[in-house]
């Protein structure tokens, strides 16, 4: 089974892309989840008009942005690893073979469910152009663990 998991719920191309791709996907050879951030949105509406089944897991707060304290940091910290928690359950809950994120931070918190369950990760690159040191991360991250 193949999870898709999104980090936003606005509908760019990639989505509309990834949702052309399911709609011709043969579900008996390859079965599917979809994982989104919330309920309401964009991309949300469209996966009901299309007739997909969702899950809904927000993501957790920021912890490394600038101007955060210590103890938001700390917060953002311990909600890092319910969010972890929860989303390993998710993934026991069901025999997923394969995860293709699509979303910048998708792809950052996919890799611990590589590390975790080692499977193969699919990150939608061509919706992610970081700028910067964030360009050499994440081209190096993408280098190590997608398959």
């Amino acid at each position: 089974m193949i999870l898709y998991y999104f980090d936003n719920c606005r509908l760019g191309d990639a989505h509309r892309a990834t949702l052309a791709l399911l709609k011709e996907l043969e579900r008996e050879r390859f079965p599917f989840r979809i994982l989104v951030p919330s309920s309401e949105g964009a991309l949300p509406e469209a996966l009901r008009k299309q007739g997909e089944e969702f899950d809904v897991l927000s993501l957790p707060k920021p912890v490394w942005r600038r101007g955060l304290s210590l103890v938001q940091r700390m917060h953002g910290t311990i909600g890092l690893f319910e969010y972890y928690r929860k989303i390993f359950r998710y993934f026991k809950m069901y025999d997923f073979t394969a995860v293709h994120s699509l979303g910048l931070r998708a792809h950052y918190f996919s890799i611990g469910l590589k590390m975790r369950f080692d499977v193969p990760l699919i990150w939608g690159l061509w919706t992610i152009v970081p700028l910067g040191s964030e360009l050499w991360f994440f081209t190096r991250l993408a280098a190590l663990f997608c398959d």
